[in-house]
């Protein structure tokens, strides 16, 4: 069957320099895109992770066309640069004359929805992050130029509303695609506990500190990976915190291996107060972990109680969180590898390339 977009160009756009998960979300569907599309290029900013990857692997890329622009930190660069990065994607639209615009990540909504107007071409927005629900809900696609919202898990979706959309502006709701790899051999136990993502009040992370001080886990140890956000010192604040604490609590800094190093553990703990969808609850369910997260964290705990295929606590604080981690250590392993295995399967069948086709099919494919 010929593909519906035949003879056309799909045209991405990603901002993104590091290969975060909105990243790697979209690097899994690449393979896929080319197959339903005559000619796909995505746009990058000079230096994104993304482009050395795919050009250092084209076969598990598909032939995907890289375009450099001046889209990465625009939130830190000033007027003058979102104004030059407008007229760089309207020069590059005009030039590719793609079927349609999928931007990965929302925040260039509101740059890129007049160039689409203009020129009459449909877009499609990833909603990934909950700060720009506000923002893509305020946008309206026209006759010429649609507009398809694309929400990553039922709590991004209920957060912008039941409100009747306009005409030529529709949403839809696609979890990411994670393909998994092969079940890993256990590693010799590092700790109990591991903790991944940027170091930042958001995220959590001390109360998993504050938690090891409590009493009841006095024996017990956590490993967290990831660094800080440049001008925040939620980090240094985090290791002054832990230094009561000694060697029960290490900080392994930022890993490009933290997958390989993940099976050394049995819980990944994710103190988020909120994750669109929580990338590291798959990655710990691929490592043969269990995941604990927060009762109210959006995505993260969706995908949870969906699945069966981890733990919850239900108050944000520490004495909460220490509950849950305790009752974690008391479970058998038996108990541990069938909840982790709960979260592989459901993942197999929930995050696969067919779903995300199906709920996105007559939008990217």
């Amino acid at each position: 069957m010929e593909p519906i977009f035949a003879k056309q160009t799909l045209m991405i756009v990603d901002p993104g320099l590091r290969l975060w998960g909105s990243e790697r979300a979209l690097a899994a569907t690449l393979k896929a895109l080319t197959v339903s599309w005559a000619r796909v290029v995505l746009v990058v900013p000079r230096g994104a992770e993304l482009a050395g990857e795919i050009r250092g692997d084209p076969d598990t890329y598909g032939p995907v066309e890289i375009v450099h622009a001046h889209i990465g930190n625009l939130h830190k660069r000033g007027r003058a640069a979102q104004i030059h990065a407008l007229f760089a994607l309207a020069v590059l639209t005009w030039k590719l004359r793609p079927g349609r615009i999928y931007l990965n990540q929302a925040g260039l909504g509101r740059l890129l929805l007049p160039v689409a107007r203009l020129l009459g071409v449909p877009l499609a927005l990833h909603v990934r992050i909950l700060e720009d629900v506000p923002r893509v809900t305020a946008l309206r696609g026209t006759a010429r130029a649609p507009l398809d919202l694309i929400f990553i898990s039922d709590a991004m979706e209920e957060a912008a509303g039941d409100a009747p959309l306009p005409a030529h502006t529709h949403r839809h709701k696609a979890y990411d695609v994670y393909l998994l790899a092969p079940q890993p051999a256990p590693l010799p136990e590092e700790a109990p506990f591991a903790s991944v993502g940027r170091l930042s009040h958001g995220k959590g992370m001390h109360l998993l500190v504050e938690a090891l001080g409590q009493a009841v886990l006095i024996d017990s140890s956590a490993h967290f990976y990831g660094a800080g956000v440049e001008g925040d010192d939620y980090a240094v604040q985090l290791k002054q915190q832990a230094q009561p604490l000694g060697d029960r609590i290490r900080f392994m800094g930022f890993r490009r291996d933290v997958s390989q190093r993940l099976p050394a553990y049995r819980f990944m703990v994710s103190t988020s107060r909120y994750e669109s969808l929580g990338r590291v609850v798959m990655e710990a369910w691929e490592a043969g972990l269990v995941p604990i997260v927060y009762g109210a964290s959006g995505g993260a705990v969706e995908i949870v109680r969906k699945s069966g295929g981890g733990l919850i606590f239900d108050d944000w604080s520490a004495e909460g969180l220490a509950r849950t981690l305790y009752a974690a250590l008391k479970m058998s392993d038996d108990d541990r590898r069938a909840m982790s295995a709960a979260g592989r399967t459901w993942t197999e069948r929930r995050l696969g390339l067919n779903e995300y086709r199906a709920a996105l099919s007559g939008v990217l494919f």
